[in-house]
């Protein structure tokens, strides 16, 4: 306020623009410099937005097409020739080829299902106090009555208290669903009242028996018993396995999605129909593959057209820099790593050996012809350049560890001795002793096999491990070394983050810099004001007296 007051007076005594002096004098001394900041600052503004959207492109770019591996289509479909039967997907990983299989539904699974009489007061009436334990086992059956019960030795009864607070129906439920035991109960209101529904897991493994302890004084609860020397409650569905029949070989499950009868194949129960045969048979993704290869290259040469903007040397806001460098020359290996580890002889093994170009300027074209005959002659092999695959040799071991998480190549596991009691599994991979935990067994970081986990089913003298990284793991893997915060655009965005918060420190100071120069500058020329207005003072006074001493003497 000090300052705004003298500045204002400034020009009063000596009939200078002062004001406008101390401004023009403060621009002189100061606008370069605060200008030569903006510039930087717009510039590494400029810098941290084109790394981000260099970050953006290649990750949209590995997103986008994981996001399409992960949707199967393109990958080997089984198809169902009767999709009301049952219907079928390739699992993760698989390479069903010139695959066929017949299948027969002949049962369901189904969950064992309850139902009480109704209450005719309704939902909320007291039905009896004391405790519902439930038991899970094995049945036997004879029309609607449990005649035999086996229980689980490995899974504990559970009992639920039922008290003044929970004794109606719609308390009850609510207590079974809390104790989450896998028994689902609901309220279902029919003419003569409300009634209780029980319906447990399917399996006949799953069968459960209800065993009721009354509070004497107020019984009621034995209405909702259920076993072998009790129906209180109805049964309306036992509960039971699925029987299914795979090319002539029965075979029953606990549920009705079933993914270890077929290798690489979920099926999916949905209508049991004895004595009908339903066909599975593959279908190729060909003209999904041929139309991903087109988008890949199209993505590619998009992102390849924002490193060219950014790396131009007139122009590009990062040229020079080392992660944008590195980004372009891992790009630019692409089409020439090797995808999978294994194939036959003469099959392709690369993008570049399926048609996928790269020009003169870096950027990819599609030789259609080329790819037409990689997917004519080896369909399985280019299907297997998208889709990652990690496979053991040994069906007691399998491969737990994320795809991309171990690098491309074929792996000796030896020695492996399978978890026992409170000793953990062990094994030598890749050469190297495992690190154990329970029967998962890890890849020393040191080998080259670093990434692989294994779990542990039986003892295995001697197998392999095969590790084909796929298109899909291998944008993912690229992705991570891009994007990475240690070399790759994250430690050029963290740079330029910490250079333009130095740069706002310096602005801050030049800032003050100036305030305090503007501030003395006022004070000196306001000093200066004073004075010239005294000296003016004596002037005009001086004048009045020569005037009348110059009148007095003409007298």
């Amino acid at each position: 306020m000090t300052t705004t007051s003298i500045t204002s007076a400034l020009g009063v005594g000596a009939g200078i623009d002062t004001a406008k002096l101390v401004s023009d004098l403060i621009s002189a001394q100061f606008d370069g410099k605060a200008k030569a900041l903006a510039d930087q600052d717009s510039a590494l503004t400029a810098r941290i937005s084109a790394v981000s959207a260099l970050k953006s492109g290649i990750s949209s770019f590995s997103t986008s097409l994981n996001s399409l591996l992960a949707s199967g289509m393109l990958m080997t479909q089984p198809v169902s020739s009767d999709t009301g039967i049952v219907t079928s997907s390739a699992l993760a990983g698989a390479h069903l080829g010139n695959f066929a299989a017949e299948v027969e539904v002949r049962q369901l699974a189904a969950g064992q299902l309850l139902t009480s009489a109704p209450v005719a007061a309704g939902r909320t009436a007291p039905v009896g106090t004391g405790s519902l334990t439930f038991t899970f086992g094995a049945a036997s059956w004879a029309d609607t009555a449990m005649t035999g019960f086996a229980a689980d030795p490995d899974r504990a009864p559970v009992t639920i208290a039922i008290g003044s607070d929970n004794n109606s129906l719609a308390g009850i439920a609510q207590a079974i669903n809390a104790a989450n035991i896998g028994v689902t109960a609901t309220i279902v209101a029919g003419e003569g009242g409300a009634s209780l529904s029980l319906k447990g897991p399917t399996g006949a493994a799953m069968a459960f028996t209800v065993d009721v302890a009354e509070t004497p004084g107020d019984e009621g609860l034995a209405a909702l018993a259920f076993n072998p020397g009790a129906a209180g409650m109805t049964l309306g569905r036992k509960a039971v396995d699925s029987i299914v029949a795979v090319d002539g070989i029965v075979a029953q499950r606990a549920t009705n999605s079933i993914d270890d009868l077929i290798p690489g194949v979920q099926l999916n129960l949905i209508k049991a129909a004895a004595g009908t045969t339903v066909s599975l048979t593959a279908k190729r993704p060909t003209d999904a593959i041929g139309q991903a290869v087109n988008d890949f290259a199209s993505a590619y040469n998009e992102l390849k057209s924002l490193l060219k903007t950014d790396t131009d040397p007139k122009t590009g806001m990062l040229n020079g820099d080392p992660a944008v460098r590195a980004m372009a020359q891992r790009l630019a290996t692409l089409t020439s790593t090797q995808l999978l580890a294994n194939v036959p002889a003469g099959a392709p093994k690369t993008l570049a050996e399926i048609g996928v170009r790269t020009n003169r300027d870096g950027t990819l074209s599609v030789d259609s012809a080329a790819l037409n005959k990689a997917l004519a002659n080896w369909p399985d092999v280019v299907e297997a350049m998208f889709n990652p695959s990690q496979t053991s040799a040994s069906p007691l071991l399998s491969v737990t560890s994320a795809p991309g998480k171990t690098a491309l190549g074929t792996y000796a596991v030896t020695d492996v001795v399978a978890a026992a009691g409170d000793q953990p599994a062990s094994g030598m991979i890749a050469g190297k002793p495992a690190t154990a935990i329970g029967d998962l067994l890890y890849a020393a970081a040191d080998s080259a096999a670093a990434g692989l986990v294994l779990k542990v089913s039986g003892n295995v003298t001697a197998t392999t491990v095969s590790i084909d990284l796929g298109l899909g793991a291998l944008m993912e893997q690229l992705a991570a070394q891009i994007t990475s915060k240690t070399d790759g655009l994250g430690a050029s965005t963290d740079r330029y983050t910490r250079q333009r918060a130095a740069l706002a420190d310096r602005q801050d100071e030049l800032q003050t810099r100036q305030d305090q120069a503007r501030e003395q500058m006022t004070r000196q020329f306001a000093s200066m004001d004073a004075r010239v207005a005294a000296y003016k003072a004596t002037q005009s006074f001086l004048e009045q007296q020569v005037k009348i001493w110059t009148n007095a003497n003409g007298n």
